[in-house]
């Protein structure tokens, strides 16, 4: 009787379990063959199924075996079936990237994979082992485990890898992995992998490649979860380094799309994080590349939004920061956004309503920014978007009348007695006045009648020169009106206005019949500049 070795008889339960993974990928592989398989075999059936299938081919890629020739061959067959079943999304909860992480000794066994390139062999199979983690990696709740497990230092080794397969699927991974959370996207940063990733964006001729570099760029600037407003942006010491290869990437012509929608999206993100990201953006140089990828007709529209609220949110920053655009031409630039617009279809209105906000945060400015405005003739395309009041109050065309509106405000707010004299003279107050349903317009006539209460005891005018004009645009009727509004905000914000510049148009009686306590509710401590604080005016919009 003739003994058979351990591994001779384990040769045939691998080829099995082989050919088990094959057979339920195909059973299962797409939506429709997992919903008949599940009409067929029921739905706790199949899971156990998947479940045990799952478990043996976790056991056969853990297990030790050789580097040498069909074994190896074997742990390759191994991966490339749990990549493939791991893949798909509509087994019940992830049960079988869950199975795979919590498999005994599978994670371990692939970081050993991925970190060994002793054997020529080790390519594909290291390969085959960043698709299964990438796979795993899909899911957010998984993205601790793999991190814990050790990922990051053998997938940084692998971004700089002579293959380009690998490194493309190293920085995807590492890519999942940063979008995971904040925690986990320190987690990459701090292990090192800036430096490589960098060197790949700037040294690589492959698309695909360059792709997934900036990608992951875009992820360790804060992802897609800063662009919503939510984490925290990593440090600035950890992402700086990133700022002049990013700048290369916008400045290059000719760039591919999916690039350069990445790298605006970074620098937007950047914009976001503060004033010591803000500032590390601005002093890299690149404003005056995002400036001119605002109005190239080759540029996608989306594209394009992200330019136009990256230049918002970099103007809303200090003084230094407004001089900074300026001087890279946003005003003219904003003037070519306001000139086409309404056309250019939906993204239009979104371009606009950026170009606007742009606007009234360089107004917050100085003295001098507000020059620069109106020396561009910005404020006559202000008013003729005031104008036009669109087809309907609830159309996209009112978010940028009610941002035109807000830049008003602040000119009035910010500006000299010229300034303001002149944005009263390019016709802002009735228009305005058309539109004092809207908490927004009624904030700028406040503004504009403090200005006016300046010019009066400043000249020595009997009256205010621009109660007047209000008055004479049907403002204070329609304020008397509004008094009464449904709204509370439009209602205080009206009474607001009446009580400190025509008090005895105040309804003493507003208030009585609801919840408002009339008067007691109105802000009465307002100095001559009508300065409050502006979130507390609140620029919610009535209705």
């Amino acid at each position: 009787m003739h003994s058979t070795s351990p591994l001779a008889s384990l040769r045939p339960a691998r080829g099995e379990v082989l050919e088990r993974a094959r057979e339920l990928f195909d059973l299962i592989k797409t939506r429709e063959a997992y919903d008949n398989a599940v009409q067929q075999r029921g739905a706790e059936a199949l899971e156990a199924k998947i479940c045990a299938t799952v478990t043996d081919i976790c056991r056969l890629v853990s297990s030790r075996v050789s580097s040498a020739g069909g074994r190896a061959g074997i742990r390759f067959s191994g991966l490339h079936q749990l990549a493939q079943l791991i893949a798909l999304p509509w087994p019940r909860n992830g049960s079988i990237a869950k199975k795979a992480v919590n498999a005994d000794g599978v994670l371990p066994v692939l970081m050993t994979l991925m970190a060994d390139s002793s054997h020529t062999s080790n390519h594909q199979i290291q390969r085959e082992a960043v698709r299964v983690l990438g796979n795993i990696s899909w899911r957010p709740e998984h993205a601790d485990a793999v991190v814990g497990a050790g990922a990051i230092p053998p997938l940084v080794q692998l971004v700089s890898s002579p293959h380009d397969d690998l490194r493309e699927m190293a920085m995807q991974v590492l890519d999942r992995l940063a979008d995971a959370s904040p925690v986990a996207r320190d987690s990459v940063l701090e292990g090192g992998v800036m430096e490589p990733l960098l060197t790949v964006v700037r040294s690589t001729t492959t698309t695909a490649v360059l792709r997934s570099g900036v990608s992951l760029v875009f992820a360790l600037c804060g992802g897609e979860s800063a662009i919503f407003g939510e984490g925290t942006p990593p440090a600035v010491a950890l992402v700086s380094e990133c700022l002049p290869v990013l700048a290369e990437v916008v400045g290059a012509p000719g760039q591919d799309e999916d690039v350069l929608s990445s790298a605006v999206f970074a620098l937007q993100c950047l914009s976001e994080g503060g004033y010591h990201h803000a500032d590390a953006v601005v002093v890299s140089g690149v404003c005056g590349r995002m400036v001119e990828l605002a109005t190239q007709s080759t540029v996608r529209d989306p594209i394009r939004v992200t330019v136009m609220r990256f230049l918002a949110n970099t103007a809303a920053g200090p003084d230094d920061h407004r001089g900074a655009l300026i001087e890279c031409g946003v005003i003219p630039m904003i003037k070519t956004v306001l000139q086409a617009y309404p056309e250019g279809g939906t993204w239009q209105y979104e371009i606009a309503e950026m170009a606007c906000w742009t606007v009234s945060t360089i107004c917050a400015g100085t003295v001098a920014h507000i020059q620069a405005v109106l020396d561009e003739g910005i404020v006559p395309l202000l008013v003729n978007i005031l104008s036009d009041g669109g087809s309907h109050e609830d159309s996209m065309h009112w978010r940028v009348r009610f941002v035109a509106a807000n830049a008003i405000e602040r000119a009035a707010d910010e500006g000299s007695q010229q300034q303001v004299q002149y944005v009263i003279e390019c016709g802002c107050i009735q228009p305005l006045c058309d539109m004092l349903h809207r908490v927004s317009a009624i904030s700028a006539i406040n503004s504009i009648l403090w200005a006016g209460l300046r010019k009066q005891q400043a000249e020595g005018l009997a009256t205010n020169p621009y109660s007047t004009l209000v008055e004479q645009a049907g403002g204070v009727t329609k304020l008397v009106e509004l008094q009464r509004n449904d709204n509370h905000n439009t209602s205080m914000a009206s009474m607001e206005v009446l009580f400190h510049h025509f008090p005895h148009r105040v309804d003493m009686q507003q208030g009585v019949d609801d919840e408002s306590d009339g008067l007691a509710d109105l802000d009465t401590d307002v100095g001559l500049d009508g300065e409050e604080d502006r979130e507390e005016r609140g620029e919610e919009e009535g209705g």
